[in-house]
């Protein structure tokens, strides 16, 4: 029996933390009917929201950034 961390090669692969969390925000953003231009809330409002700390939610909007969805 192979250990218990061992993953099948039919297993997606796992998504770092603030790729979830940037996940969670998107469909949150489709979600809430955010408009183009439309201003998220602040920082400490997303850590609150998502219950993630400061720099998963910083490095989740730099990465929504790199995909050209929020400035």
């Amino acid at each position: 029996m192979p250990p218990a961390t061992t993953r099948s090669k039919t297993d997606p692969p796992r998504l770092s933390r603030p790729a979830r969390v940037a996940e969670a925000i998107k469909d949150w953003i489709v979600q809430a009917h955010f408009g183009s231009g439309d201003r998220l809330p602040s920082e400490p409002e997303l850590i609150e929201r998502f219950g993630m700390s400061k720099g998963t939610i910083r490095e989740a909007m730099r990465i929504l950034e790199a995909q050209g969805l929020v400035k």
